[in-house]
Parts: C-alpha cells; sequence; structure tokens
C-alpha cells in the first residue's frame, strides 16, 4: 500500500484505491467542487475497465468490531471523519493498515456527509 496524498487536495479515495489495487493510474475524480454520484460513476468506470468493481456498504455504528470479529483478514476502505475532516483509510480487522494522508489522524467519527461506509474492491468475473 503506497499511494499517499495531503490533507489539503481532497485525493483520500483516489489514493487508497490506488493502493488497493496497485495502480497508479486511478483518476483524482473526488475533490470538494464535484458531484459526488458523477465521481462515484467515473470511479467505476474505471475500475470496471480493468476488471474491478467497489461495493460500497453504509452502516449505522462503527464498522471496525464487526469487521475484526467476522472478517478479520478482509481488507477493506472505510470512510469516516477526523479532525481535520471527511477521510478514506484502508483497515483489515478494526486496524488502520494504510492511511493515505501523512498526518494520520484517528478515526473521529462517522462521515459528515454519508454515514460510516465500507468499500470492498474486488474482481469482476
Amino acid at each position: 500500500m503506497k499511494f499517499r496524498s495531503c490533507e489539503t487536495n481532497d485525493d483520500c479515495i483516489r489514493a487508497c484505491v490506488a493502493s488497493f489495487i496497485d495502480r497508479d493510474d486511478v483518476p483524482h475524480v473526488f475533490n470538494k467542487n464535484s458531484n459526488p454520484e458523477i465521481s462515484w460513476k467515473l470511479l467505476k468506470e474505471y475500475l470496471k475497465s480493468h476488471k474491478k468493481y467497489i461495493a460500497l456498504i453504509p452502516s449505522d455504528e462503527d464498522p471496525r468490531e464487526f469487521m475484526q470479529i467476522n472478517n478479520p483478514e478482509t481488507p477493506y476502505l472505510l470512510f469516516f471523519s477526523n479532525v481535520s475532516g471527511d477521510h478514506c483509510a484502508i483497515f483489515r480487522g478494526s486496524k488502520k493498515i494504510h492511511d493515505p494522508s501523512l498526518l494520520n489522524y484517528q478515526v473521529k467519527g462517522p462521515n459528515s456527509k454519508a454515514g460510516w461506509i465500507i468499500g470492498l474492491i474486488g474482481d469482476l468475473v
């Protein structure tokens, strides 16, 4: 997991996806001014072109304990908030295994726009 972003460029989703699939050509489709529906569509099209998909799963509660008990070896993207705002990082079980931010802030709570969201990336069959 090698790709990084900085706190000011709204690039954490791109960096997490790039790290997850080990590609450096993931487009930067999310920023403060982008339409989320269009951004997700563009990202899904990119992933499909590489025979991948992303499943987004909402949760009413912090999903890390559930993932630790039920899916301890499964890496996933977690969308959450920290002291600097909304963020995305890669977790396995309850442990953060890659944070694209060099500041590596702790999870503060759910994403302010969408609540707790798990992102699972897999191969298209």
